[in-house]
């Protein structure tokens, strides 16, 4: 089990090193697409299916029909998303259960990342979305690569990164991205 945990992060650590080069050099390669959001969390969570077994923790998903598509580079929100679920089953604390929800908001749709774990100190916060920076609260192996990746993977699509935690209540990681546009946007 220990060779099986170690392989996992350091794999992480070197799609992250990679990936946090190719978002930053080179995004214009994103092909952006009109994509389901219940698709693209159930891709994000396919990869941690081991990893919720061995752990026990429990992801709660709930995406409700109504939920728009959004205009996205598959591959890059699935890796998006794939570091909010990462980060909140690593922080999730005795409370196991991480919750990834999705729901229109006005011009866009939030992806919310939730857990109750440790919680990330306020002072932390401005701080986190940046390149090798962990939350003082943080234990355990990161690099500190994902959440300046997801920072920039939401800013490239036109949306944004927001974080909201609480030390020893938990982290709501939410990703908002453009809805793709409509039809009746398009005729317009």
């Amino acid at each position: 089990h220990l060779l099986v945990r170690e392989e996992r992060r350091l794999t992480r650590l070197v799609n992250n090193l990679l990936a946090y080069s190719r978002v930053t050099d080179v995004t214009e390669v994103y092909s952006f697409e009109a994509f389901d959001p219940a698709m693209l969390i159930t891709e994000a969570v396919q990869g941690f299916r081991r990893q919720l077994t061995d752990s026990e923790v429990r992801l709660d998903v709930d995406v409700p029909p109504n939920v728009p598509a959004v205009r996205a580079d598959r591959t890059a929100i699935v890796l998006a998303l794939d570091n909010l679920i990462d980060n909140a089953i690593r922080h999730s604390g005795d409370t196991r259960t991480v919750f990834v929800r999705a729901a229109a908001a006005a011009e866009h749709v939030r992806f919310d990342v939730i857990d109750q774990g440790v919680g990330i100190p306020a002072n932390d916060l401005p701080q986190v979305r940046r390149r090798f920076v962990r939350g003082s609260t943080a234990r355990g192996p990161g690099s500190g690569l994902g959440l300046a990746i997801v920072s920039r993977i939401a800013a490239d699509h036109g949306g944004a990164l927001e974080i909201t935690s609480e030390v020893g209540q938990g982290t709501t990681a939410t990703l908002i991205i453009p809805k793709a546009a409509t039809e009746c946007d398009q005729e317009s």
